[in-house]
């Protein structure tokens, strides 16, 4: 981890000018931020907190660890980065942004989750509901966004022309990065899902320059997946 805080460090630190220490500093922390989440770096041990639990009679069985390698790389690059950028500040107006492309994610999403049959309307809450939303928070949402939007697209941002055409294809190959790569084994139909929010966590960052608001849009599809629908799947599409 202290190779990971070194190479970041040199990525976000000035001069912004010298391209080859950026460029080198950008592969050796993307590679090992790949090595992180893929668990082929060693060094972190999970937490068991929920073992093959259920939310409800129509949901398929799930497992939730704390996966502290991705939390720690998570961590690292946002101190990192606000120690050398400007910090942000909040406003009341991005929040609103943030709700409303929410709610047209679930616009999007939902009646096509429907029809796959992937989910089906099943409101519940438990204490495993309680344990899920806290580690969901910091160790899935928060952790996400910071490593795919906050690094990843921000990162391609600045290398590409300032253009709105070059934004939205970073946005797109970011969010269907962000969808493959950490969901895939929840099936194709689940990842493209998946990639679908992406694209719009990363709309959401593009249009508002605050990492708190794809959180925000990250968290509310989550919640309402868990909350309101069968979680993670329906008995009969589990994998």
């Amino acid at each position: 981890m202290g190779a990971f805080s070194l190479s970041t460090a040199f990525y976000f630190a000035p001069p912004k000018d010298n391209k080859l220490i950026k460029t080198l500093s950008f592969i050796l922390t993307a590679s090992m931020i790949f090595g992180f989440l893929s668990h082929k770096i060693s060094g972190f041990s999970k937490i068991l907190l929920l073992n093959n639990v259920t939310l409800s009679k129509l949901s398929c069985p799930f497992s939730v660890y704390t996966p502290f390698d991705k939390t720690m790389v998570s961590l690292i690059l946002y101190y990192v980065s606000t120690f050398y950028q400007a910090r942000e500040v909040i406003t009341w107006r991005a929040i609103k942004q943030a709700i409303y492309l929410l709610l047209r994610c679930i616009l999007c999403v939902l009646p096509i989750t429907l029809l796959t049959e992937q989910i089906q309307f099943d409101p519940k809450f438990s204490y495993a509901s309680v344990i899920w939303m806290i580690n969901n928070f910091f160790c899935t949402c928060f952790a996400e966004e910071v490593i795919f939007r906050g690094f990843l697209q921000q990162t391609l941002l600045d290398m590409m022309p300032k253009s709105n055409k070059f934004a939205y294809i970073t946005i797109f190959i970011v969010g269907l990065v962000f969808g493959l790569l950490g969901h895939i084994r929840g099936g194709m139909i689940y990842a493209l899902l998946a990639s679908i929010c992406g694209i719009f966590y990363g709309y959401t960052y593009y249009k508002t320059r605050q990492i708190i608001c794809p959180m925000i849009v990250h968290v509310g599809i989550n919640l309402l997946h868990a909350l309101l629908f069968t979680y993670p799947n329906t008995i009969g599409t589990c994998k």
